[in-house]
């Protein structure tokens, strides 16, 4: 069951996918950020502790294919999330489209039991004003649509509040 997990920034994503979480004993959070400020570190810090230790955490930000093969033998996988990933690759001048490819087609072979993947939506906003903003949005947009057209179950969070897409 593959399920994806996408809304605005502070929608509840994060701590909805944990919930799927919760029934599995054996469950890992494939994270994607990276602690290059402030402010990301704090971030980073409140997931751990909503992960209360009870999750193995994979810290990753480029090779979530290289990630999820390490997380196999989990019953639970959680990657959080698509948002920073989509920009650690435009950051390291990875090929963006390639790498959203290569991964949506590794998830669609490997016929994960339990797999959900955060992602924000930001389609839904105004159109940027600078070429590199809307590059990622349209680059986000497109990653997006590529893992809910192969989930099983996508979810908006509105406000802490899940609403079934598919």
């Amino acid at each position: 069951m593959i399920t994806f997990i996408t809304g605005g920034i502070k929608s509840g994503k994060t701590t909805y996918g944990l919930s799927l979480g919760n029934s599995f004993d054996y469950k890992a959070y494939i994270a994607t950020a990276e602690p290059f400020d402030e402010e990301m570190q704090r971030k980073i810090l409140l997931h751990k502790l909503e992960r209360k230790g009870e999750w193995e955490t994979i810290e990753e930000p480029l090779n979530l294919t290289g990630a999820l093969e390490k997380c196999k033998h989990y019953d639970f996988i959680l990657i959080d999330c698509i948002t920073i990933w989509i920009n650690n690759l435009i950051f390291y001048k990875e090929n963006v489209l390639k790498e959203v490819d290569k991964l949506v087609e590794y998830i669609n072979i490997s016929k994960f039991k339990n797999l959900a993947i955060v992602s924000n939506e930001v389609g839904l906003g105004l159109i940027s004003v600078d070429k590199l903003s809307r590059e990622y949005t349209n680059l986000l947009g497109l990653a997006n649509q590529k893992i809910a057209s192969i989930s099983d179950k996508v979810i908006l969070m509105v406000s802490g509040c899940p609403l079934s897409i598919k």
